[in-house]
């Protein structure tokens, strides 16, 4: 499959929270495999722009990808999944085809008021159009609202707090290897045993 990894970076998130973001994405990333030939990954950050960080076939290694993770930058400004959703969009024009097309939105809270009614869906709407499935991971204590499908080719991972974070990798991998069809990932010791 191809993943992009879009990691919150907007001002509401720490330096700290921004960090557990990508120690998430690498331990998710070892389950899911990514390597260039099996599951490849390509990873945005965002804020009041989106930034890709690293695209399909950037990277050659499991390494190569957890370093440019490591890398990112933050962006700051209000959180504009839009803006990551439609640079998501134009990283899969190098999506292989007949794989499946996985984003994977981590976010803090919602879209801010005041953006124009609609961007949002239309933004979620042409990524669905190109047969993607969306996972969302909020990481909040607030109710938050997104265009999700459901059942249909999306799904919510709701988090109170950062702190609980790490509980979310392994049903989370599990969940989008078998949603996918892809239904090996690797083993919970091969990961750990890294860090």
């Amino acid at each position: 499959m191809d993943v992009v990894y879009l990691l919150d970076s907007s001002h509401s998130v720490t330096p700290q929270h921004y960090s557990d973001q990508k120690t998430f994405v690498k331990q998710l990333s070892r389950y899911l495999n990514t390597m260039p030939a099996r599951t490849r990954g390509a990873v945005i950050t965002y804020g009041s722009t989106a930034t890709v960080i690293t695209k399909f076939g950037d990277t050659s290694t499991t390494d190569e990808f957890h370093s440019a993770i490591n890398n990112a930058p933050k962006v700051g400004g209000p959180r504009r999944m839009d803006r990551a959703i439609d640079s998501a969009r134009n990283v899969f024009a190098e999506a292989r085809p007949a794989v499946p097309k996985v984003v994977i939105l981590f976010t803090t809270g919602n879209q801010p008021g005041g953006i124009q009614t609609g961007v949002l869906d239309t933004s979620f709407q042409r990524l669905y159009d190109l047969g993607a499935r969306l996972y969302a991971v909020t990481i909040s204590s607030e109710f938050i609202i997104l265009p999700l499908r459901g059942s249909a080719g999306s799904d919510w991972f709701p988090v109170r707090s950062f702190t609980s974070l790490p509980v979310y990798v392994v049903p989370l991998a599990r969940h989008v290897s078998y949603d996918t069809g892809m239904t090996t990932f690797r083993n919970i010791y091969q990961v750990y045993t890294r860090y």
